[in-house]
């Protein structure tokens, strides 16, 4: 040993300087005030919906030390939101794991997204029997996105209430089994696939209790047009929309503008304030741009239309010569100014 009591040995002098270096740090993390703290795991948290990982916040801020575990188990704002994806059993009626990571949200507005594991490339069927519990028990449920088929539900079957729920997103093919499996009188946003389920988008729309003010609609090769038409005329509280065209969908067809323009009436999105458009330059027709933006400014469809947001996606590089943003004529140059200067709000982008 040296005088100084440190070992002799270079191996354990330098564990010895580690382990108290260690020590230090960690007597400095734990004087840091539970009010800053919990800040700064806010800000380490990944984008909503979180996928549990111990390598990534919150899980892994609970293994630092024992007072940061402390902090963070008693932080709701840290587990309101969560990706949970497994091969469900049903022999189990309830998961400790999702039960311990909802019960630590409190009373934070939860955003849970549902989707099972991947088997031979597609995503298995989760039962709705397994998560009536779940649904039933999380009484601050706020947004729900489902990314797996619904098994197990029976239409005869008393729906489940879920009162809290704001935003709906289903992946395709499960609106009307989710509709059939839910009772949702709070939902406000509503994100799905326009395509054979417009009927069953349309009776859930004229129900009494439906206050739908945001829809988020994927456009595809089903998409029926007269349907889709038929549906825009029964969004009369719809305050946003967001149309995402896919890049050939239209090819044999018409653009969602050339649909709107070509059948206008006073009741269509009466209250429509804003419209996202993601498409492909090959949809993007200026003169029926230009149609639509004159009917609105009319007053023969979304009379109070303030802003319009045109998204160009260019998906590889065989698209270069098809999905080059041109200028408009002149003609419609001239009138997309005229609409701008007025004080509408019009925005083109493309994005590579």
């Amino acid at each position: 040993m040296l005088g100084n009591g440190l070992p002799h040995d270079t191996t354990s002098y330098s564990n010895h300087i580690h382990t108290s270096t260690h020590l230090r740090a960690m007597r400095s993390l734990e004087t840091i005030p539970n009010e800053l703290l919990c800040t700064i795991f806010t800000e380490c948290l990944p984008p909503p919906p979180i996928a549990p990982s111990p390598q990534t916040a919150p899980m892994l801020l609970t293994q630092v030390c024992s007072h940061w575990r402390a902090v963070a188990f008693a932080a709701p704002e840290l587990w309101s939101s969560l990706a949970y994806a497994r091969k469900f059993n049903l022999n189990v009626p309830s998961d400790p794991f999702l039960n311990a990571w909802l019960g630590r949200a409190q009373s934070q507005p939860v955003l849970l997204d549902l989707a099972a594991a991947y088997a031979y490339g597609n995503r298995v069927p989760f039962s709705a029997e397994l998560f009536r519990p779940i649904l039933r028990s999380v009484a601050n449920l706020h947004g729900l996105r489902i990314g797996s088929p619904i098994a197990g539900f029976s239409e005869a079957a008393q729906k489940v209430s879920a009162p809290t729920i704001r935003s709906l997103t289903v992946v395709h093919g499960v609106l009307a089994a989710a509709l059939a499996w839910l009772d949702l009188p709070g939902l406000i946003h509503l994100d799905t696939y326009a395509s054979i389920e417009i009927p069953e988008l349309r009776a859930f729309l004229a129900l009494p209790g439906t206050h739908l003010t945001k829809l988020t609609i994927h456009i595809t090769r089903r998409t029926r047009e007269d349907e889709l038409v038929e549906l825009l005329g029964d969004l009369g509280t719809l305050v946003y929309l967001c149309v995402d065209e896919q890049r050939d969908v239209w090819t044999m067809g018409h653009s969602f503008l050339e649909l709107v323009a070509s059948a206008a009436a006073p009741s269509l999105l009466p209250r429509l304030e804003e419209l996202v458009i993601n498409t492909s330059s090959r949809c993007l027709k200026y003169p029926a741009l230009v149609d639509f933006l004159r009917l609105c400014r009319d007053g023969t469809a979304s009379p109070v239309l303030r802003s319009m947001q045109v998204v160009l996606t260019r998906y590889n590089d065989l698209d270069d010569a098809m999905d080059t943003l041109l200028p408009p004529p002149t003609a419609c140059l001239d009138e997309l100014l005229r609409m701008i200067s007025g004080g509408f709000d019009l925005s083109i982008s493309t994005i590579l």
